[in-house]
């Protein structure tokens, strides 16, 4: 006979021997059995259950069983919101309200009431990698993080939006897109700000910018992600355990020389399905797409007329509009500490890292790095279209938009100048305005660095001298330019 239930209350007794449920229906009908919770877990945990039933159209001779179409299981915990309908998701969520775990791992403080989990993480400590990908450096040890990478490389994309073009390799990608792009409503709010979202990670993440716990002893950083922080303490190292075998690039982070390994590949997976471009890495490709092919721009600034699609070029911009931090040493400001930090450099008077093939020297290393290429010829950006190469990848870039592209998109609206490279233009227009002027002199100019220049030849002492002859200049680049001409 069939019937139809409400809503069922179900009491979890727990016996030494097979535990049994007690079933309230609030009218007659069949009885009904349900699995218990999982022997594992303690009968602490299984009173925090609240089990609802609402079966449909049962027959009498149907053995109604856990997880079947035929009944509508809602499992609740009792001591938060969650909620799930499959048994085994609720025996892994009532974990985190019990005992402490009790599986530790021996290189770190990692631990766990799973055993399949630790087995997993303990291969992130092997040091050997047994699995690799053989279309790019990617490695690891475990062989489902192998088989999710691989997707990278396939553009296979199983998972569509049914509401705009997106589709992704994975469907949790897609949950989190569609949550992200397509539900108006944001139901996790921060309470310290405006910031809200439906995505569970994104707002775990944002929580942690407004506590931090981790500081470096060595600078003013600090951070409430152990990962960031590791990160991090590894910059303040003098020596690099990891070396480019192709150039001298050096770093203490092992991904970081894998995504430079990158740069003396040609190897470029990523590739747009609107134009020609091709990357390293998707998010580039990401970047290139809003940049270039999508017509309308979602982020706006309200100081200016700026608009972009790409959320880290806005950010960007938005600190060109507040300005803290400022140079007590001549009029240069910023907002960002890193920027702040290099331009500092520039006012020291010895220079601390020197090339060993000339009389280069500096006080920043990636200025000497990059001056390094010089002695070399070794050019591994090549262009497609000629023989030109480059030590470069934006050069590179520029000689492309120079030469090879016919149309201009950079007009300027005083004269006849046209230019696809950025800087070019920016730089040409200056031209048509200058505002800095000497206060000694007549010179004018609407370039700092020009200004700066200028003002060291109305300084009565000289302070690079050439060793060969009285050649005396205050510019370091007029003493190069001499030794080279007269002193070869």
């Amino acid at each position: 006979m069939a019937a139809d239930y409400a809503a069922v209350i179900v009491k979890v007794e727990t016996k030494e021997e097979e535990p049994d449920m007690k079933v309230e229906p609030k009218q007659e009908g069949p009885d009904v059995k349900v699995e218990p919770i999982d022997e594992d877990i303690d009968s602490s945990m299984q009173e925090m259950v609240h089990v609802n039933i609402v079966p449909q159209n049962v027959k009498e001779e149907d053995d109604i069983k856990y997880g079947t179409n035929i009944l509508n299981l809602t499992l609740n915990c009792l001591k938060c919101d969650y909620v799930t309908n499959l048994k085994e998701n609720l025996d892994e969520h009532l974990i985190t309200h019990g005992t402490p775990k009790h599986l530790k791992c021996g290189d770190c403080n990692y631990s766990t009431d799973k055993k399949a989990h630790l087995k997993c993480h303990l291969l992130i400590h092997k040091s050997a990698k047994q699995l690799a990908c053989y279309q790019c450096y990617y490695t690891t040890s475990v062989k489902k993080q192998l088989k999710r990478h691989m997707l990278i490389h396939s553009n296979h994309k199983r998972f569509k939006c049914d509401q705009c073009d997106y589709s992704s390799h994975r469907n949790d990608v897609l949950k989190r897109h569609q949550l992200t792009k397509h539900v108006a409503s944001k139901q996790l709010k921060c309470s310290q700000c405006n910031f809200a979202t439906n995505v569970k990670p994104y707002f775990k993440d944002h929580l942690l910018i407004h506590t931090t716990h981790l500081k470096c002893d060595q600078c003013d950083y600090s951070t409430d992600r152990k990962t960031n922080f590791k990160l991090h303490v590894l910059m303040h190292k003098t020596a690099k355990d990891f070396k480019c075998d192709q150039c001298n690039y050096a770093t203490n982070v092992k991904s970081k020389l894998k995504q430079h390994m990158l740069v003396h590949s040609n190897y470029k997976p990523f590739k747009c399905d609107q134009c020609d471009y091709s990357s390293h890495r998707n998010a580039m490709l990401k970047q290139h797409r809003l940049a270039k092919h999508v017509t309308t721009k979602e982020l706006k600034c309200s100081h200016c007329k700026y608009a972009t699609n790409v959320k880290l070029f806005f950010k960007e911009h938005l600190l060109k509009h507040s300005t803290h931090l400022k140079c007590d040493q001549c009029d240069y400001f910023t907002d960002r500490k890193d920027n702040f930090r290099f331009h500092l450099l520039m006012h020291k008077t010895t220079k601390e890292l020197k090339c060993d093939q000339c009389n280069y020297e500096t006080n920043v290393k990636t200025l000497l790095i990059q001056h390094m290429l010089v002695h070399s010829n070794y050019k591994p950006f090549k262009c497609d279209e000629c023989d030109y190469s480059s030590r470069t990848n934006s050069t590179l870039k520029q000689h492309q938009l120079s030469k090879h592209v016919t149309t201009k998109e950079l007009i300027c609206p005083q004269c006849n100048f046209a230019t696809n490279v950025k800087s070019y233009f920016k730089k040409h227009l200056l031209t048509h305005s200058t505002h800095l002027m000497c206060d000694q002199c007549s010179y004018t100019t609407n370039r700092q660095s020009n200004l700066r220049e200028h003002l060291l030849s109305h300084k009565p002492t000289k302070d690079f001298k050439c060793d060969r002859c009285d050649f005396a200049t205050n510019v370091k680049q007029r003493l190069v330019k001499h030794i080279k001409s007269l002193h070869p």
